[in-house]
């Protein structure tokens, strides 16, 4: 794994999707902040993360002239022009939980997970998670306005199920290597970590 700036920092905290990020100020999201797909746009981010090919595409123009630090899947790319020197490409195997120590690979089975990876690599004491409820709430997908190539989402109840089993490996590597990773959604669907409400970690 190559050294990064970012290596060894107290706190990380990941912005996902999830609707329970509305119950916090997203622009108060303390250390440094990775941003899931559109996360960006409404709160504070350092760095963006998406394996989404239509995300990226649909928000090119908004992150090359930007200029956001941006950890992009390799494949997501083949339709986009140009670059910058906050850009890297990387390599997604999405059918493991098994995270990859290698800058130029990010490993999951959706971009949050892809996040996770990037988290682990840099190596912090914590890791905050904010939006990771895997579930819809009243018929919400986001905690921000809903994709308008996809206005209902594309992710099934069972699909949200089986993505919140797969965080268990992911659990036992953070262990592994002494980072503490806490779910700022307290009725998440991921139960590997320790969950609480989101307010308690601003």
């Amino acid at each position: 794994m190559r050294s990064s700036p970012d290596s060894g920092r107290e706190l990380i905290s990941i912005v996902g999707g999830g609707p329970s990020v509305g119950r916090v100020d997203p622009n108060k999201i303390p250390g440094l902040v990775i941003g899931v797909n559109s996360a960006i746009e409404y709160a504070r981010c350092d760095i963006v993360v998406s394996m989404d090919r239509l995300w990226v595409e649909h928000n090119w123009e908004l992150l090359r002239t930007s200029r956001l630090r941006s950890y992009l899947r390799r494949s997501a790319l083949k339709n986009c022009r140009g670059s910058w020197e906050g850009l890297t490409s990387f390599e997604c195997d999405y059918n493991t939980e098994k995270f990859s120590d290698d800058s130029s690979q990010l490993n999951g089975f959706n971009s949050g997970f892809c996040a996770l990876n990037l988290a682990y690599q840099l190596r912090p004491k914590r890791i905050y998670l904010f939006g990771f409820d895997m579930k819809r709430r009243e018929g919400k997908v986001y905690w921000y306005p809903p994709y308008s190539w996809r206005p209902h989402g594309a992710t099934t109840s069972g699909s949200y199920k089986r993505w919140a089993e797969r965080f268990n490996k992911a659990a036992s590597q953070f262990k592994a290597v002494g980072i503490e990773v806490v779910n700022g959604c307290s009725d998440s669907a991921i139960t590997a970590f320790k969950r609480v409400d989101p307010r308690t970690l601003i």
